[in-house]
């Protein structure tokens, strides 16, 4: 085993020690080994990803980078009704079983009704083209490279997804940064060849998800994971799975990209810029660091009959949580928003805003996957607490953005977590029943 990820063993089993006060146990140790690896990989695919954005931040301006990511924004909207939540489904159900014929039966169902849903998504959106364009304040362009943009990032997702329900921890960290260097290539290209409009980012953006979606889908297939049959009843338990999973994705699609929409609503490209600056830098590096802990931690407790203990245990660390989360956050920040140059203007009370914001978002997805990896009774109050927050943040950008510009826009976000955290907090006797009346542990 490599020294290095024995020290970092080490170092993260003396940490749980020390905080839980308690011995780590071989199911907890398991999960730290995947989430290193899951890490390690992760880690090289951030720093390639952060650099794209801090060099196509610097290189197109607040303007240019501002439509680049409203082109994110919208792209990650449109996608919802393609994925229409059965990644989620194909995560959950392929991790509940070690059966590979069971597996392939839901990852082939799954497949097959993915690519239903992108087909019809693709034409009811070109049918509604001019209205789109309206709506979300973007030129006939932009919409365009948004719907393939869109397209290929459901053909990334659900290889990703594949890989998390089958544990394929390893080729999940090896791809990962495969990703963010094809992203810097390309880029790399734009740049020599002076193109400084927001396609310098765009187009390599479209070109990664493209190549590493097939790459993972044909890497599968070589190893007899895929198959593309479809089972009825398979469809039935998915589809009632995904529908509250298609719910969650709707409304966080709202409350994570509705203040880039509503800041080019009211405002300009360039503050889209800057919001987006100051984004990238704290609540997207918050969602990196979840979603590469996540692709290991939903597939594991979904295969837990009692997720009581690991929200006890999340409630022992809180307090570390938020106050090394606001700290890390905000010093990450002050060095991000240097990189990204003089255009983008630092303010040491939006970042202290934009760093809550991100310990509160993390905060709160934690908690959902807990909700959702209960099933359907837990992913019925995760949806309805999103529908909730969806609401919020949407009713409060319309009062806050045009009287505080971006501050009102991560306002509204920041009131919108807290709204979700105090839902579930709410709901989690009616789900999982008191956390004291538990067996010991099943993450030891």
């Amino acid at each position: 085993m490599n020294p290095t990820f024995r020290l970092l063993q080490r170092v993260v089993s003396s940490g749980y020690r020390a905080i839980l006060k308690e011995e780590i146990g071989p199911e907890a140790k398991n999960f730290i080994n995947n989430l290193l690896i899951v890490t390690l990989g992760s880690g090289l695919a951030s720093l390639g990803t952060f650099a794209f954005t801090i060099l196509g931040g610097r290189l197109l301006g607040p303007e240019e980078f501002g439509k680049f990511s409203l082109i994110q924004s919208v792209a990650f909207i449109l996608y919802i009704p393609m994925l229409a939540g059965f990644g989620v489904g194909l995560v959950k159900y392929a991790s509940e079983t070690s059966n590979l014929l069971q597996q392939k039966k839901i990852l082939g169902t799954t497949f097959r009704l993915t690519a239903l849903t992108t087909v019809v998504s693709v034409i009811v959106i070109l049918l509604l083209r001019p209205w789109i364009i309206e709506i979300f304040s973007i030129t006939p362009e932009m919409l365009i490279i948004a719907l393939f943009v869109s397209v290929v990032y459901v053909l990334s997702s659900m290889a990703n997804s594949v890989q998390r329900g089958l544990k394929l921890m390893k080729s999940y960290a090896v791809w990962q940064p495969v990703y963010a260097f094809i992203l810097l290539v390309l880029f790399g290209v734009f740049a020599f060849l002076r193109v400084d409009s927001f396609r310098a980012m765009a187009l390599p953006l479209l070109v990664a998800y493209g190549i590493t979606g097939l790459g993972i889908m044909i890497m599968l297939g070589v190893r007899n994971h895929l198959s593309f049959g479809y089972d009825y009843n398979t469809a039935k338990k998915l589809m009632k799975y995904s529908f509250f999973g298609l719910i969650v994705l709707i409304s966080s699609s709202i409350y994570t990209n509705v203040g880039r929409i509503f800041v080019a609503h009211y405002l300009t490209f360039s503050d889209v810029g800057v919001y987006s600056a100051y984004f990238g830098s704290s609540i997207n590096l918050g969602s990196i660091l979840f979603l590469t802990f996540n692709a290991v931690f939903f597939p594991t407790i979904s295969g837990y009959e009692d997720q009581r203990p690991v929200l006890a245990k999340f409630e022992r660390i809180l307090p570390y949580f938020v106050i090394g989360g606001i700290t890390g956050v905000f010093i990450f920040e002050s060095i991000a928003l240097r990189l990204f140059g003089e255009g983008y203007p630092r303010d040491i009370w939006l970042m202290v805003l934009f760093a809550a914001t991100t310990v509160l978002n993390i905060w709160y997805l934690v908690y959902s996957n807990v909700f959702n990896a209960k099933g359907l009774r837990g992913a019925k109050y995760s949806a309805v607490t999103v529908v909730i927050m969806a609401l919020v943040i949407f009713s409060l950008s319309f009062g806050l953005i045009p009287i505080f510009g971006v501050a009102g826009a991560v306002g509204a976000s920041a009131i919108s977590f807290g709204v979700g955290i105090i839902f579930l907090r709410g709901f989690r006797q009616q789900v999982f029943g008191r956390l004291n009346d538990q067996p010991p542990t099943n993450l030891n």
